[in-house]
Formats: C-alpha cells, structure tokens, sequence
C-alpha cells in the first residue's frame, strides 16, 4: 500500500518480533486460505513497520509479471479458447 497509496497507510505501523527469518523458497502459485485466518492474526503475517514503498513496488512488478505469466500460460493450455465455442 505505501507503494501506491501511502496516504492510506496508519501510522506508527505495527511492529511484531516473532516474525521467522525470510527464506526465498519458491511458493505455489496458489494456496487455500481458512475463512477468518487474516483476521486472527491481526491482517499481517510480518512486521509492517519494516516495509517500505520501494520494496512494494518491486514486489508489485514481480506479482505483476508472475500474473501475466500464469494466464498467458492458461490461455496457451487451453487451446487459445477462452470459452466454448456453440456447437451445433
């Protein structure tokens, strides 16, 4: 958010020690979430007093790309269809 709304952004912003050190392990592109489970841990996974805009947008650009990618990829699989064409 501070990359592209950092009026939005509350301040101070949380801190929290207990956050486990930063691996770059590749994550899967997708992944099922609980109903609830952001709200139990306060909306934020890590501490936000640490991010900064510039990392968000590199982060943005890189989530970005990665969108394309997977629905280019999709669009490619699929046949180039979008949707079913009538039969007759």
């Amino acid at each position: 958010v501070l990359a592209l709304r950092p009026e939005l952004v509350r301040e101070p912003r949380p801190h929290r020690d207990d956050v486990p050190p930063w691996t770059p392990n590749p994550a899967p592109p997708y992944r099922l979430e609980r109903h609830g489970s952001w709200q139990a841990i306060d909306g934020y996974t890590d501490s936000p007093d640490r991010g900064d805009a510039e990392r968000g947008r590199t982060y943005l650009d890189t989530v970005a790309q990665a969108v394309g990618r997977a629905l280019t990829e999709f669009y490619v699989t699929s046949g180039g269809r979008l949707r079913e064409e009538p039969r007759d």
